[in-house]
Protein backbone atom coordinates (compact mmCIF):
# COMPACT_ATOMS: atom_id res chain seq x y z
CA UNK A 1 0.00 0.00 0.00
CA UNK A 2 1.81 2.89 -0.81
CA UNK A 3 1.49 6.14 0.54
CA UNK A 4 1.41 10.13 -0.66
CA UNK A 5 5.48 10.15 -1.31
CA UNK A 6 5.71 6.89 -3.64
CA UNK A 7 5.34 9.16 -5.97
CA UNK A 8 8.15 11.01 -5.25
CA UNK A 9 10.29 7.95 -5.25
CA UNK A 10 13.15 6.68 -8.09
CA UNK A 11 11.66 3.74 -10.20
CA UNK A 12 14.42 1.64 -8.06
CA UNK A 13 13.10 2.67 -4.67
CA UNK A 14 9.43 2.38 -6.07
CA UNK A 15 10.74 -1.18 -6.72
CA UNK A 16 12.16 -1.86 -3.15
CA UNK A 17 9.08 -0.14 -1.78
CA UNK A 18 7.02 -2.73 -3.59
CA UNK A 19 9.11 -6.02 -2.88
CA UNK A 20 9.24 -4.94 1.16
CA UNK A 21 5.04 -5.40 1.03
CA UNK A 22 5.66 -8.76 0.02
CA UNK A 23 7.65 -9.90 2.96
CA UNK A 24 5.42 -10.85 5.89
CA UNK A 25 8.47 -13.46 7.93
CA UNK A 26 11.58 -12.29 8.20
CA UNK A 27 14.01 -15.06 9.43
CA UNK A 28 16.68 -14.92 12.72
CA UNK A 29 19.54 -15.73 13.08
CA UNK A 30 19.43 -16.47 16.66
CA UNK A 31 15.43 -16.10 17.72
CA UNK A 32 16.43 -17.14 21.29
CA UNK A 33 18.08 -14.01 21.98
CA UNK A 34 15.14 -11.93 21.49
CA UNK A 35 12.71 -14.08 23.64
CA UNK A 36 13.47 -11.79 27.01
CA UNK A 37 12.83 -8.38 24.88
CA UNK A 38 9.35 -10.00 23.23
CA UNK A 39 8.43 -11.34 26.48
CA UNK A 40 9.18 -7.54 27.71
CA UNK A 41 7.37 -6.05 25.38
CA UNK A 42 4.24 -8.10 25.57
CA UNK A 43 4.14 -7.64 29.23
CA UNK A 44 4.54 -3.75 28.51
CA UNK A 45 1.70 -4.14 25.81
CA UNK A 46 -0.61 -6.09 27.69
CA UNK A 47 -0.06 -3.61 30.75
CA UNK A 48 -0.83 -0.32 28.25
CA UNK A 49 -3.88 -2.36 26.87
CA UNK A 50 -5.01 -2.24 30.33
CA UNK A 51 -4.34 1.05 31.12
CA UNK A 52 -6.14 2.15 28.09
CA UNK A 53 -9.09 -0.21 29.55
CA UNK A 54 -9.22 1.87 32.42
CA UNK A 55 -8.78 5.19 30.76
CA UNK A 56 -11.62 4.14 28.67
CA UNK A 57 -14.24 2.88 31.27
CA UNK A 58 -13.12 6.08 33.29
CA UNK A 59 -14.14 8.08 29.88
CA UNK A 60 -17.13 6.46 29.60
CA UNK A 61 -18.32 7.00 33.64
CA UNK A 62 -17.33 10.89 33.28
CA UNK A 63 -19.65 11.05 30.01
CA UNK A 64 -22.13 9.47 31.77
CA UNK A 65 -21.73 11.83 34.66
CA UNK A 66 -21.46 14.83 32.38
CA UNK A 67 -24.57 13.97 30.86
CA UNK A 68 -26.50 13.41 34.27
CA UNK A 69 -25.23 16.83 35.63
CA UNK A 70 -26.46 18.81 31.81
CA UNK A 71 -29.56 17.31 32.12
CA UNK A 72 -30.12 17.63 36.05
CA UNK A 73 -28.98 21.23 35.02
CA UNK A 74 -31.42 21.39 32.53
CA UNK A 75 -34.22 20.61 34.86
CA UNK A 76 -32.92 23.42 37.12
CA UNK A 77 -33.22 25.75 34.34
CA UNK A 78 -36.59 25.16 33.14
CA UNK A 79 -37.95 25.04 36.74
CA UNK A 80 -36.16 28.22 37.31
CA UNK A 81 -37.54 29.63 33.98
CA UNK A 82 -41.33 28.76 35.56
CA UNK A 83 -40.62 30.22 38.53
CA UNK A 84 -39.60 33.39 37.00
CA UNK A 85 -42.63 33.50 34.61
CA UNK A 86 -44.70 32.42 37.93
CA UNK A 87 -43.75 35.75 39.81
CA UNK A 88 -43.28 38.05 37.12
CA UNK A 89 -47.07 37.19 36.41
CA UNK A 90 -48.01 37.35 40.39
CA UNK A 91 -46.05 41.00 40.59
CA UNK A 92 -48.09 42.52 37.01
CA UNK A 93 -51.54 40.84 38.63
CA UNK A 94 -50.23 43.03 42.01
CA UNK A 95 -49.22 46.84 40.25
CA UNK A 96 -52.01 46.19 38.49
CA UNK A 97 -53.99 46.00 42.01
CA UNK A 98 -51.72 48.50 43.38
CA UNK A 99 -52.92 50.91 40.74
CA UNK A 100 -56.60 50.54 40.95
CA UNK A 101 -56.13 50.40 44.90
CA UNK A 102 -53.99 53.74 44.19
CA UNK A 103 -57.13 55.44 41.73
CA UNK A 104 -59.47 54.52 44.26
CA UNK A 105 -57.41 56.39 47.56
CA UNK A 106 -56.74 59.21 45.46
CA UNK A 107 -60.56 59.19 44.07
CA UNK A 108 -61.35 59.17 48.39
CA UNK A 109 -59.16 62.08 48.70
CA UNK A 110 -60.80 63.97 46.27
CA UNK A 111 -64.16 63.35 47.66
CA UNK A 112 -63.27 63.61 51.17
CA UNK A 113 -61.49 67.08 50.14
CA UNK A 114 -64.54 68.02 48.35
CA UNK A 115 -66.69 67.05 51.17
CA UNK A 116 -64.77 68.90 54.01
CA UNK A 117 -65.25 72.16 51.30
CA UNK A 118 -68.37 71.76 51.55
CA UNK A 119 -69.16 71.10 55.11
CA UNK A 120 -67.06 74.21 55.39
CA UNK A 121 -69.19 76.27 53.02
CA UNK A 122 -72.34 74.61 54.70
CA UNK A 123 -70.93 75.79 58.52
CA UNK A 124 -69.97 79.19 57.03
CA UNK A 125 -73.75 79.50 55.35
CA UNK A 126 -75.28 78.98 59.01
CA UNK A 127 -73.16 80.63 60.69
CA UNK A 128 -73.70 83.98 58.40
CA UNK A 129 -77.63 84.73 59.44
CA UNK A 130 -77.44 84.24 62.39
CA UNK A 131 -75.02 86.79 63.42
CA UNK A 132 -72.93 88.47 61.40
CA UNK A 133 -70.44 89.60 64.52
CA UNK A 134 -69.59 86.20 64.86
CA UNK A 135 -68.90 85.70 61.31
CA UNK A 136 -66.44 88.65 61.35
CA UNK A 137 -64.74 87.76 64.53
CA UNK A 138 -64.45 83.79 63.10
CA UNK A 139 -62.59 85.58 60.17
CA UNK A 140 -60.36 87.90 62.92
CA UNK A 141 -58.78 84.87 64.36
Amino acid sequence: MPFAYFKRLSRRQQAIYLESDGIVTMPLAQPSRLQPLVTALARAFTAKEAALTRAEDTIAALNEQVAALESARAAEKQAAEQRIEELSTSLRREQMQCSVVEGALETARKDFARLMREATALQRAQMAPDDPARLHAANAA
